[in-house]
């Protein structure tokens, strides 16, 4: 992961770096619920509640990460392959020879027992090999000119492993056509280049819808004196937006998983909701929310070399899209309360059909 510096330095780039989180090992976030509160009871009650927004986010994710290091398992989990079955009796004979003297014997106190168990899984190794010999023999044997297309497609994409949709490069022909050489050069290269794509031209036609447009917005101002846009959060609508989040999603540039959200224990839950209306009061946002990891995805069947066979994808903070649902709601009531949306509209709306 590198940062870009192209014009807007706001967006980080992570250039061929798989994007894929152990959910077995989160899953045992379940257990958070009485550990994780204690822990961040312990960490939160050290730093009272105050009116600094900055230090307030702070406080909040250094108690979240020592609550996960206390109760999520750490280590590498090795990646399991298929279990390999066969028919064959002498594999079976091997096998059950070997489960038999596992049960019978302290492998730990008998040394006659262990050598014995490692000359039978050498067997078992040499029996495998052997086995997969011939069934590659079996295979090329039946291969001949009658054998259908897609079978041999089928055949060479298996014995080719890099495919070319998951080809690793950061070699990124430039705007000035010279090639990049390393992962920082690339993100400069693919930051420029969406930076670029997202200028539109508008034409005449286009300004004035856009004039229209401010110009309609600026008439929508609500009154101080709405209650709706004053009053602070609720505890509730924390509630609905985290049963509304999809943990599943990759966390964005503060790291905190979605899982965490989900798992977060009362102590925790009352800070950041105090985040929420503190940010909601003063109309600013933490600084890291306004930041986004940049993951360029790779088209499928697209040259690896061309920045237009990427698609920008953004990964933003969590508690970021927790509190744009909790301000989304409120202002779609408001919109469908005053009756302020036209009844031409199908789209983004809910119990209406763009088909319809």
């Amino acid at each position: 992961m590198c940062r870009s510096n192209f014009k807007d330095e706001r967006y980080i780039l992570r250039i061929n770096e798989g994007i894929s989180m152990s959910f077995e090992v989160l899953e045992v976030a379940g257990v958070l619920d009485g550990e994780e509160d204690d822990l961040n009871s312990n960490v939160l009650q050290k730093n009272p509640i105050t009116e600094d927004l900055a230090n307030e986010w702070f406080v909040f994710k250094h108690s979240i990460f020592t609550a996960a290091e206390g109760a999520v398992p750490r280590g590498k989990h090795k990646k399991t392959r298929p279990a390999f079955t066969n028919d064959s009796q002498d594999l079976q004979k091997l096998l059950a020879k070997r489960e038999q003297l596992l049960q019978s014997h302290n492998l730990n106190d008998n040394t006659d027992a262990r050598i014995e168990l490692n000359k039978i899984n050498a067997e078992i190794k040499r029996e495998y090999c052997s086995i997969k010999q011939s069934n590659w023999q079996d295979l090329c044997k039946s291969l001949d000119y009658k054998t259908p297309n897609t079978r041999l497609w089928r055949l060479a994409k298996k014995l080719d492993k890099i495919q070319p949709q998951v080809e690793n490069t950061n070699s990124i022909i430039g705007i000035n056509g010279t090639p990049t050489v390393n992962d920082k050069e690339a993100a400069d290269a693919l930051g420029n280049y969406y930076s670029e794509e997202s200028k539109l031209a508008l034409g005449r036609e286009n300004k004035k819808t856009g004039r229209a447009t401010r110009k309609l917005i600026r008439s929508c101002r609500v009154p101080a004196s709405n209650e709706l846009f004053n009053n602070p959060i609720t505890s509730s609508e924390l509630l609905y937006a985290i049963q509304q989040l999809d943990f599943k999603k990759s966390p964005g540039p503060d790291g905190i998983h979605g899982q965490f959200i989900v798992n977060l224990g009362s102590c925790a839950t009352k800070r950041l909701l105090h985040i929420f209306n503190l940010s909601w009061k003063l109309g600013r946002l933490p600084r890291q929310w306004k930041t986004a990891i940049v993951v360029p995805i790779r088209k499928p069947n697209k040259d690896a070399s061309s920045m237009g066979s990427y698609r920008p994808i953004a990964l933003t903070c969590m508690t970021c899209k927790l509190m744009e649902i909790i301000i989304l709601r409120r202002i779609t009531f408001h919109l469908m309360n005053r009756n302020m949306l036209p009844q031409e509209q199908y789209g983004f709306r809910k119990g209406h059909s763009t088909i319809d």
